[in-house]
């Protein structure tokens, strides 16, 4: 029989759900459930469902196309790769290296985002760029200032067992749909959902507490509900002494912050503020979720340290 399946994981973000790759023949004629995979169990996204698209499909380019006019035309690889260098060339001599801009991929593998940065400094130029620098940076920056570490420090199956998830900047439900598979076991154990999101989405539709902040007051949500709970004394204030630096600079931040200041950016009523803060710091197991912002990369770091901040300002076992 020459059909065989292949262990393989869905390429299209991070949450890494596994299926098998059917190969016949040498080539990818479908995919089977990973059932036994820890994230998935046997689920996919339609994302996930039509990973073969990206090989099979009848639009997917097979060869080089050439601009001509208003259309392009087929040429020949040969012809397509003189092209590239002859322009790379006239480009260099007129302007320097320096002019040259590469930008690699995250769905190129590691050896071939290697190539191209080696071809970069090969021909002198210092400008290569990839995408993750622009939506993982924020959150490298953010974590690693608060945790040591630019990575998240637990895994989806935990969410099963958290008391309390507060999601903020995402809307996992379509953005990441197997994640909502475990927010959802949560709360069948009894879990609180909060989502801070001005929109109304399949996520707020998850939630027991929708604080629809207004665009851009993330941080000022974060800091009306750190307020909350330094002044209603649910810091846990031996762990923020013992395993933290900067909380005597965070607290003075918060001196002169007011809760009628934070619903009054936030547009969202003070009652809420509390209502949220609190239920997070009470929890006996809280988790904090959010995904890449749109608000620009400072403070797309901002908010990924703020959030940290809160995380461990009112630590949770």
């Amino acid at each position: 029989m020459s059909t065989k399946l292949i262990p393989s994981l869905c390429p299209y973000c991070a949450v890494g759900c596994g299926l098998y790759l059917v190969v016949d023949k040498g080539k990818a004629t479908g995919i089977e459930y990973m059932t036994e995979h820890p994230t998935s169990e046997g689920a996919l996204c339609p994302k996930g469902n039509a990973v073969l698209e990206i090989l099979n499909h009848e639009e997917r380019l097979k060869y080089p196309m050439k601009k001509v006019g208003d259309g392009f035309v087929r040429i020949s690889w040969d012809e397509a790769l003189d092209m590239i260098a002859q322009g790379m060339t006239r480009n260099i001599r007129k302007h320097g290296a320096k002019s040259l801009g590469f930008l690699a991929s995250s769905r190129c593998n590691n050896e071939e985002n290697y190539l191209m940065e080696k071809m970069a400094r090969l021909l002198g130029s210092p400008h290569v760029d990839n995408c993750a620098r622009l939506c993982h940076s924020p959150t490298v920056v953010g974590l690693g200032a608060v945790f040591g570490t630019g990575a998240m420090t637990n895994n989806l199956l935990d969410l099963e067992n958290s008391k309390c998830i507060f999601a903020i900047g995402t809307n996992f439900t379509e953005a990441h749909p197997i994640v909502t598979r475990w927010v959802q076991k949560a709360k069948d154990n009894g879990a609180l959902v909060i989502v801070a999101d001005q929109r109304i989405t399949s996520t707020s539709w998850m939630a027991d507490i929708h604080l629809r902040i207004k665009p851009g007051s993330d941080i000022d949500l974060l800091r009306g509900m750190m307020k909350v709970i330094v002044e209603s004394g649910l810091a846990d204030e031996e762990f923020l002494g013992s395993r933290t630096v900067g909380v005597e600079d965070l607290l003075q931040s918060l001196k002169d912050y007011t809760l009628e200041e934070a619903a009054k950016k936030t547009e969202v009523p003070a009652g809420d503020i509390i209502r949220a803060a609190k239920a997070y710091a009470i929890s006996p197991a809280s988790a904090l979720l959010w995904q890449r912002q749109k608000p620009g990369l400072l403070r797309r770091s901002s908010l990924a340290w703020s959030s940290c901040r809160s995380t461990t300002m009112a630590r949770t076992s």
